[in-house]
């Protein structure tokens, strides 16, 4: 059999990697980046338009075993000894007989032959090594095998991962891949037709309105975010610089909207869940939705449902783009927005005794703290309504989901009703959003006892927070309650929070103890609390 190593697959044709990136690009020294990728006089990475793409372009050549054809399906069973490269064949036609295929192996030429191999070959009539050369090219590779090219250092993480908002790729970059950050974007955006512009989160979500700084790495750096999102067979769209989306919520919203709704407009039959948790069931629900944001349970929930929706958000971007989202999706009359704040829009339910099935409150920060404003709730206007919250907790969950944790979520919302829960409390996992981060949704009946307590004052609270309370004395309900309502921000260093609750634990500190400080000082400092609490 003559040798038909001199044979290549080609690479697919290569594209052109010109960019818009901005030319601010941060420094990183020449022995970190390959020679490939320019360099200025000072030693500093420049834009990646000027990568050559041929530099990508890679010839290898590998065992492979000339057959019959009809012997094909024989070899092919041998799956594990086979080629596995994304956008690679590993059976061609013998460019010098086309009554015979060449099988590629993965076993590179020049290697040991794996022996199952070898006996197989020398078992079957007709069958010889050879070896083949395939050829790739930038096209051809993955992501990751592009940016490892670029990203030599093995400590380093290659960021693959993104949400896709729309056109729109978001990202979370880490800082030690920040000095390749508009490569990286560049890489995505070319690996990823429907995208054509990439993003990465700048500092953490600490704005009223839960958004944050964005910085655009490729595409058109033009300021122009607005996206259109398609969920469950709905369109959404919104500025996504000014508003909170999360795409990764698609199945919670889905869950959700599902439990309520029932049966589907002009669908087969659905299945309601009130009955889980309550016995008082309404024909046409209503939804008091507090923190609507863009409408992902209202605008479902009125457009392909039979329920009525009163969405509120106080952030004017997310009012506009609910409002905006129903039209476009005809919710009609069922759809009632509001653009006020949590508390004073549940505070209004109530005064105008508006009946209110279910509630949902979805801004996992603080969104327990919001229970406070049902204190003084009409319940004999507006119903006993089923509760949906959503926070974080962090920590380690060591009894599973059905162990203490449960316990320590369902304190810190009695904490913030000011009564007891009775009743079924049901827990949700939503997923997870850092290690021993879960985002979960607590379900529950409004406890009808919370009617009977004093309204809280809405001039106490700032951004949603209560203010200082007795004078220049601060109070903070530390212990693990407080553990449910963390920042929803990716954070791997979890050190100054375990110290924080091994020194708790050492001192006897329990959930919903309360910590007074006449100083100025950070609450959260180890030296003060153990001071603190020695003293009392």
């Amino acid at each position: 059999m003559s040798s038909i190593n001199t044979n290549t697959v080609p690479s697919r044709p290569q594209s052109s990697l010109s960019s818009n990136t901005p030319s601010n690009t941060p420094s990183n020294t020449s022995s970190n980046i390959p020679s490939h990728l320019p360099l200025d006089p000072s030693g500093k990475f420049v834009l990646p338009s000027a990568i050559d793409p041929s530099s990508y372009l890679v010839s290898t050549s590998y065992i492979s075993i000339n057959l019959p054809a009809q012997s094909t399906g024989k070899m092919m069973k041998q799956r594990s000894y086979l080629l596995n490269l994304p956008r690679r064949k590993n059976v061609y036609s013998d460019p010098s007989d086309p009554t015979r295929r060449v099988v590629v192996t993965g076993t590179p030429s020049g290697s040991t032959i794996p022996s199952p191999l070898k006996s197989l070959v020398d078992e079957e009539e007709g069958w010889e090594f050879d070896t083949f050369s395939i050829e790739r090219g930038y096209n051809d590779m993955t992501v990751e095998e592009v940016l490892r090219t670029i990203i030599t250092d093995k400590d380093v993480e290659i960021p693959t991962s993104f949400e896709s908002v729309g056109h729109i790729a978001h990202m979370n970059l880490r800082d030690n891949v920040l000095p390749y950050k508009y490569v990286v974007g560049k890489v995505i955006m070319d690996k990823n037709t429907p995208i054509t512009k990439v993003i990465t989160k700048v500092g953490t979500i600490e704005t009223e309105f839960r958004t944050f700084s964005m910085e655009c790495i490729a595409g058109q750096d033009d300021g122009d975010y607005v996206v259109e999102v398609k969920e469950e067979g709905n369109r959404f769209k919104f500025d996504f610089e000014k508003v909170y989306w999360n795409s990764k919520l698609a199945g919670e919203h889905r869950r959700v909207v599902q439990e309520i709704g029932g049966q589907k407009k002009g669908k087969g039959k659905g299945k309601s869940n009130r009955d889980a948790v309550s016995v008082v069931s309404s024909p046409t629900p209503v939804v008091a939705d507090i923190m609507a944001g863009v409408g992902p349970f209202a605008i479902p929930l009125t457009s392909d449902y039979n329920v009525t929706v009163l969405a509120n958000d106080l952030n004017p971007s997310s009012y506009s783009g609910l409002v905006n989202n129903g039209e476009i999706n005809k919710c009609g009359e069922l759809l009632v927005p509001s653009n006020l704040d949590g508390r004073e829009f549940i505070h209004k339910l109530s005064d105008e005794g508006t009946k209110v099935d279910y509630v949902i409150m979805n801004l996992p920060q603080i969104a327990v703290e919001f229970l406070d404003a049902f204190r003084g709730w009409d319940f004999g206007r507006c119903g006993e309504p089923i509760v949906y919250v959503y926070g974080f907790y962090k920590g380690e969950i060591e009894d599973g989901w059905d162990g203490d944790y449960k316990g320590m979520v369902k304190e810190r919302c009695e904490n913030a009703l000011g009564t007891g829960i009775k009743g079924e409390f049901d827990i949700h996992r939503v997923r997870d959003v850092a290690p021993k981060k879960p985002m979960i949704c607590a379900r529950f009946v409004l406890p009808r006892e919370v009617g009977e307590m004093e309204r809280v004052d809405l001039k106490d609270y700032v951004m949603g927070v209560r203010k200082e309370e007795g004078g220049d004395k601060k109070r903070l309900k530390i212990g693990t309650d407080e553990s449910f309502h963390a920042n929803e921000e990716e954070d791997d260093d979890d050190d100054d929070d375990d110290d924080l609750m091994a020194k708790m634990d050492a001192l006897g500190i329990g959930a919903g103890d309360e910590y007074d400080d006449d100083d100025d000082d950070d609450l959260g400092n180890l030296d003060d609390l153990e001071a603190y609490f020695k003293k009392s």
